[in-house]
């Protein structure tokens, strides 16, 4: 089944630690700019954004380099030497969960290899590791929609 991070926004203090320990994890600093998930300031509540893990994402075919590939567990994965980025794939994700890295390519959350890192460090237990199915679609997609879509 496939499983992606969902933030309650209830529990959601915006402190940044899962951005931090996303960039150290992955590239080794202590770095936002260089993390794969995101915190969000939207009017009044926090919320993490992390890639969904789209049934069909739309990043994938929208990438002009053909960068973009989604492995049978749904994490989306990014051949860093095609990726030039041109942030396509960050315009056409519903969710605002893709970013590009400094260096120029995208930034996606690849779910720390199913033991997520920011989920082990979030201190107020707002980052949930769950299953597609175990939320319901309007909570997936229509509440971020609804969240992310002034953005």
């Amino acid at each position: 089944m496939v499983k992606f991070i969902f933030s309650d926004t209830d529990r959601c203090t915006g402190c940044g630690l899962c951005e931090i320990i996303c960039s150290w994890h992955k590239e080794g600093v202590f770095n936002p700019l260089k993390s794969r998930i995101r915190t969000v300031r939207l009017g009044f509540a926090d919320i993490a954004a992390a890639c969904r893990m789209c049934e069909n994402p739309p990043c994938v075919p929208q990438c002009p380099s053909r960068a973009l590939t989604q492995r049978e567990d749904g994490v989306i994965e990014v051949d860093e030497e095609r990726c030039d980025g041109c942030g396509w794939c960050a315009e056409v994700c519903p969710y605002g969960a893709i970013n590009i890295h400094p260096k120029k390519t995208a930034l996606i959350c690849d779910m720390c290899g199913g033991d997520p890192e920011c989920v082990k460090a979030c201190p107020t237990d707002a980052l949930i590791l769950v299953n597609q199915e175990e939320i319901p679609k309007y909570l997936r997609k229509d509440l971020m929609e609804i969240k992310l879509g002034d953005i």
